[in-house]
């Protein structure tokens, strides 16, 4: 039986899919299984995977017949997987240590862990640039009571976890015992993913170790597509409400669902959407917004979560006193005349009806 099972979602990948799977096959760990699923794929990527699977037995194929999105692919994976513990790797991303299984087998087979998580490096494809640290800068939230220097086991209840599926190896039975799976047709379906992991309660492991290397902006990825994903996190969110409340259980994870969905889609997506389009994010702040007030939130509750994490309940209130009119008449001033001082803070920026002029500072 092979120790660790990768699942490799692939669709129209072929630039980076080969950076991708080399880093996978020649890992000093062996004993693996490689799932790929072809989620309909219209480019060369099949063909290369086929290569490379032509002569490793280790390979396990799988075709869709259309295209179902990750969330399907990776729930495929983890019922077709034979080894105890699972990775999820994406087809534009790889692994920057080829000793990356073997150290994480060793560290987890003589453990009573469910989850092992890890650090990353993010590449960004369109500037050729590789910048370490980025999950403490995106998510200041995360992993804020501990020192990286080290592996701790720590409790699901003290940390949030991050948004994404790869940076974690799963115990295959702690998923399937708590019915943990993707949703399925949707952007950004680790959300859910991750939220189901959380009030399971399990036992996890963390350290800083960078281990994989986190490709973005890169041509096809869904990570580009950053509109469609704040849509599907919102229509997300809502599901997960639905699904709590269901089940009786809105108010004994009340607090839990509220972390995650705004680390998530406030924090984390609605940034980068800020970074594409302004009115684009007042809009989708405002939709956000609804979604927070749909949960109805007494005093109680906030008090509540503020001692649970008084920084994102700062964040929440700034959120729900937030107002679409203010806010774009803000907007419109400033592109009528602003005055900013540039990253470096050697020059100033001045807008003017909309004309930039730059200016060096008197003292830089």
């Amino acid at each position: 039986m092979p120790k660790i099972t990768v699942i490799l979602p692939v669709y129209n990948s072929q630039k980076f899919i080969e950076q991708c799977l080399n880093s996978i096959v020649n890992q000093s760990l062996k004993d693996i299984e490689i799932i790929c699923i072809n989620d309909f794929s219209q480019d060369n990527s099949w063909d290369i995977v086929k290569n490379f699977a032509q002569n490793d037995s280790r390979f396990v194929l799988i075709e869709n017949s259309e295209n179902k999105k990750q969330g399907y692919c990776r729930n495929l994976g983890v019922v077709k997987a034979k080894s105890p513990y699972i990775h999820f790797i994406d087809s534009d991303d790889w692994i920057n240590d080829l000793d990356f299984y073997k150290n994480v087998y060793e560290e987890i087979v003589n453990s009573d862990i469910d989850i092992y998580v890890f650090n990353y490096y993010e590449y960004h494809n369109d500037i050729n640039i590789l910048v370490e640290d980025e999950k403490c800068k995106r998510f200041p939230f995360l992993y804020d009571k501990f020192k990286m220097d080290t592996s701790l086991k720590v409790k699901a209840s003290e940390i949030i976890l991050s948004g994404m599926a790869w940076d974690k190896v799963y115990k295959k039975d702690f998923l399937i015992n708590n019915n943990i799976v993707f949703a399925e047709g949707v952007y950004w379906e680790d959300i859910l993913f991750n939220f189901l992991l959380k009030i399971s309660s399990p036992k996890i492991r963390i350290t800083d170790k960078k281990y994989i290397v986190y490709r973005l902006n890169a041509e096809n990825s869904t990570t580009t597509n950053i509109l469609g994903i704040c849509k599907d996190s919102i229509r997300m969110a809502y599901i997960s409400k639905e699904m709590l409340e269901k089940n009786g259980l809105i108010n004994k994870y009340k607090k839990e669902f509220i972390e995650n969905y705004l680390c998530t889609i406030y924090f984390d997506i609605l940034r980068r959407v800020k970074e594409k389009s302004y009115l684009k994010f007042l809009l989708m702040k405002t939709d956000i917004k609804k979604f927070f007030n749909s949960l109805n939130l007494t005093s109680n509750d906030l008090e509540m979560f503020r001692n649970y994490n008084e920084g994102l309940c700062d964040l929440l209130q700034e959120l729900m006193k937030s107002n679409l009119y203010i806010d774009l008449f803000k907007y419109i001033i400033r592109l009528i005349f602003s005055v900013r001082n540039t990253d470096n803070k050697k020059f100033k920026i001045v807008t003017i009806l909309g004309i930039k002029l730059k200016f060096r500072r008197g003292n830089a």
